[in-house]
């Protein structure tokens, strides 16, 4: 663990050696989650001062260097002098399972940076619905205890502990890892159309969890000049590096917690049911207008442009985030099939 937390320090570091010179655009994209919708938003929104001071200090890590800021210094005044601490404005409810874990209850914790109360009752709300806790004050079930031993967001950890039940795991894990990190693909504009051609050759109808698990599967199947294979194919192979040795943590962690392994192999319906069992609340529904509406919160959203999914009208898709520019629009999509919701003893949606 300690080699690996070194390797990873060493790239982070990597990332700015040799710079001298910065732009600055006083904005950055920032998770927020909203207690009211239960959902997490990826928004440009300002950044403080703080984080402009810390952009300035990139420019000068070996030698002198110089930082240009897209702003004016009235802007720079205005700004607020910090971020707004991540456990204010982020889901709770891993915080909640790992405090949990230690036998700390989080409604009583006292936080050095207290969140709302709000955000504390939907965690435990959210935990609860996934059968991780329960009771008052809440305590953890036997597979709360399993899904504390996975370091993320616990509707992922459910999701490969549901892959078990529905005999994927194998792509459970692979899956989970991909979402973990930053986008595999890229999109240069000078070369838009031949990016476009070598992400269909992985397309998957069935939308873009599938998809990435194509793509992986490709990856691996590559057995040597694995970065040639990814420069042809519009991918980052820094990225699915990453996600590989993400994959290979999550996949020891699911052993040590005694989870059988298996594979769907084609029938990748199976995947998209674990997937629901985890995000069951990001669903978004297609209306007879043709737009679509988050099922929990009756929100507007649409299908961004990215996915694999876009231009096409499937009446129920899984989300995996909202992406709030213009519009809000809804990134990694799976499409659901509405019977599902009724096997699990969900109310199933009919269109209005």
């Amino acid at each position: 663990m300690d080699r690996r937390i070194g390797r990873w320090i060493d790239r982070w570091m990597g990332r700015w050696i040799g710079i001298r010179h910065v732009i600055d655009t006083g904005v950055v994209k920032a998770r927020t989650h909203h207690p009211t919708t239960g959902l997490d938003v990826l928004k440009v929104e300002q950044i403080s001062k703080a984080q402009a001071w810390q952009r300035t200090g990139r420019a000068a890590r070996e030698a002198p260097g110089k930082c240009y800021r897209t702003y004016t210094k009235d802007e720079f005044e205005r700004m607020k002098e910090m971020p707004v601490p991540e456990i204010q404005r982020c889901s709770l409810a891993g915080v909640a399972l790992q405090l949990l874990a230690i036998g700390v209850d989080i409604t009583s914790f006292d936080f050095m940076d207290r969140p709302p109360k709000e955000a504390v009752d939907v965690a435990v709300t959210c935990l609860e619905k996934l059968a991780a806790v329960k009771g008052s004050p809440p305590q953890l079930t036997t597979l709360g205890r399993t899904m504390s031993l996975f370091p993320l967001d616990p509707r992922f950890t459910k999701v490969i502990l549901a892959s078990v039940e529905h005999r994927c795991l194998e792509e459970a894990l692979t899956v989970v890892a991909l979402l973990s990190g930053e986008s595999i693909f890229t999109d240069p504009p000078a070369k838009r159309q031949q990016a476009y051609a070598a992400k269909s050759r992985f397309a998957s109808p069935e939308g873009d969890h599938v998809t990435l698990l194509n793509v992986f599967r490709g990856y691996t199947a590559t057995n040597s000049q694995k970065k040639v294979w990814c420069h042809e194919n519009f991918l980052q192979h820094r990225n699915l590096e990453y996600a590989s040795e993400v994959r290979q943590q999550l996949a020891a962690l699911a052993e040590r917690a005694n989870l059988e392994k298996a594979s769907c192999g084609t029938n990748t319906e199976q995947l998209r049911k674990a997937l629901l069992e985890g995000l069951y609340e990001n669903l978004a529904e297609l209306q007879r207008d043709h737009t679509y509406v988050t099922v929990s919160s009756k929100q507007p959203v649409a299908i961004h442009p990215s996915s694999t999914l876009h231009g096409t009208k499937p009446p129920l898709i899984l989300f995996t985030e909202i992406v709030a520019t213009g519009k809000c629009y809804l990134r990694d999509l799976s499409i659901i099939e509405n019977s599902w919701l009724s096997e699990k003893g969900a109310v199933s949606i009919k269109n209005e």
